[in-house]
């Protein structure tokens, strides 16, 4: 008997730990700290493996920090055990296509029915060998000045290379975004050297790189106006879910330096505006933005400048 009452309440400090590490996840996922929240929903797998509440978050999270062995394997189990939401579905089918299993996505893909992307991407899979017809007439290379960490979105200017990056600026000072633990974006530039390398990448302009993230970015055909993305900060520009969006800045490039940085007009506090990039004519801008009355998550905008330049 009394080893039945040890046995039993074994059990229940067991269950509260578990339901303590599970709770203890979601208040860092509700606060978007994906990357810290990760751990406590693995110590959640570990314990129960049939978990489909942590194994749906825990998956969300190894997606929105780019793991994709991780989305894989959650994913997975969720559709395996019939599970998975119509969303869960696409997410699995598009990770399977990174990692090469297409025959495999399609079959993911044909249990997608909330919309059309399902459709879309076993149509691209099923046209793949006429995309990939001509591959080996090119050969791709990484960029010598990648580093271990996220650059992307490079564009030319003048005889520079400028791209965003969350490479690390400092080895004493380090201020990581919550959501991914890796540092905030930064926007850098490199050129060539008179051997044909590239020099090492150093931070673009003295001062459009703020604290939190900086870029993309691109840069008009007159080489001196700029458009930039760059998170909003500060009580007044926090949004009603409490975080701080992205948001899309014009300025005027002075010799090294960020002249009059202006908040363009269509911002807002409730939602995301970035990746933008300028028409030839210089008078339409595009941007990537998650405003409501799109079709989902981030969707592409476009936007005309006014006679009085608005």
């Amino acid at each position: 008997m009394k080893n039945l009452i040890q046995l039993i309440l074994l059990i229940s400090l067991s269950a509260s730990a578990q339901n303590q590490t599970m709770v203890a996840g979601d208040k860092l996922y509700s606060r978007k700290l994906y990357s810290a929240a990760i751990p406590k929903y693995e110590k959640v797998i570990k314990k129960d493996s049939s978990n489909t509440s942590a194994l749906s978050k825990l998956g969300e999270c190894y997606r929105l920090t780019n793991n994709i062995n991780g989305q894989a394997l959650c994913f997975g189990k969720l559709v395996n055990a019939g599970a998975a939401s119509d969303i869960q579905k696409l997410h699995y089918g598009k990770v399977l296509m990174e990692k090469g299993n297409y025959d495999q996505a399609k079959g993911i893909f044909s249990t997608y029915t909330t919309d059309s992307r399902g459709t879309s991407y076993i149509k691209g899979i099923t046209n793949m060998e006429k995309i990939n017809k001509n591959a080996d007439a090119y050969i791709v290379n990484p960029a010598p000045f990648n580093s271990p960490e996220d650059d992307f979105a490079a564009i030319m200017f003048a005889d520079n290379t400028i791209f965003t990056s969350s490479r690390t600026k400092s080895t004493w000072i380090t201020r990581n975004h919550g959501w991914t633990d890796k540092q905030y974006y930064n926007a850098y530039a490199t050129s060539r050297d008179m051997d044909g390398g590239y020099y090492k990448p150093q931070e673009f302009l003295d001062d459009i790189n703020s604290k939190y993230n900086d870029g993309p970015l691109c840069i008009a055909r007159d080489s001196t106006t700029i458009y930039f993305t760059r998170n909003s900060y500060g009580k007044r520009n926090k949004s009603g879910d409490g975080t701080y969006k992205l948001r899309i800045f014009k300025g005027t490039i002075v010799g090294n330096s960020l002249y009059m940085p202006q908040d363009l007009n269509f911002n807002n506090n409730n939602y995301n505006c970035a990746h933008p990039a300028i028409s030839y004519d210089g008078n339409t801008l595009y941007f990537a933005s998650d405003m409501p009355g799109g079709l989902g998550g981030m969707d592409l905008y476009l936007s005309i400048m006014q006679p009085d330049s608005s």
